[in-house]
């Protein structure tokens, strides 16, 4: 009986992290609870508890199995107004999840706040990235660059990555999956290769 159990446990662990996976590859933007909902949805005659689908998500994102994902708390626009972690990948944002309105996540998309880190410790061309990771390029900056197909070059660290405006009109980069943790970065323009470069102080 036992073994059946524990059989069953990890039948049910092996459809999250399949199904979570999925959404992963194929770039989606998704809460726990939308893993949970396909989980119920694929077994049928099991009960699924919602918080252990929250719990292996939450450890994926933290063990780093969700490459170039990043996730921010948002006020779902549903009966009783509930905050979720809402998962999206770097080429999007969390307000392109159906239940998820502009304004309504809890990182500011304009103000870039550390409370370690005070403005006159920054020179001309440092910027602070968020408490998530992420850094916001200036518009100044983004005036002094042509988009390509839509996106921006943006270049970190030497390699190329390719970024476009979000509903908002802002490039947001999440620079924790490129190996940058610092609190703040330097953002500057190369013209001559018309690109946004951003380096480790």
């Amino acid at each position: 009986m036992i073994g059946e159990i524990e059989m069953c446990k990890l039948m049910v662990a092996d459809t999250i992290v399949k199904i979570l996976d999925e959404k992963v590859q194929n770039g989606e933007v998704f809460t726990a609870f939308d893993i949970t909902s396909a989980v119920r949805n694929e077994i049928k005659n099991d009960t699924i508890t919602h918080k252990d689908v929250r719990n292996i998500v939450h450890n994926e994102f933290i063990t780093q199995q969700m490459q170039g994902y990043d996730r921010e708390l948002c006020t779902l626009d549903i009966s009783g107004s509930p905050q979720a972690f809402v998962y999206f990948p770097d080429t999007k944002q969390a307000s392109d999840h159906p239940l998820v309105s502009v304004g309504s996540t809890t990182d500011s998309t304009d103000e870039l706040d550390d409370d370690e880190l005070d403005d006159d410790e920054l020179d001309d061309d440092e910027y602070k990235t968020t408490k998530e990771g992420r850094i916001q390029i200036p518009r100044k900056l983004l005036n002094k660059v042509s988009p390509v197909s839509g996106s921006f070059d943006i270049t970190i660290n030497g390699t190329i990555h390719c970024a476009s405006k979000d509903a908002r009109g802002c490039v947001r980069i999440g620079l924790r999956q490129l190996g940058i943790r610092d609190n703040k970065v330097r953002v500057t323009v190369d013209t001559n290769s018309n690109s946004i470069n951003i380096d480790t102080v």
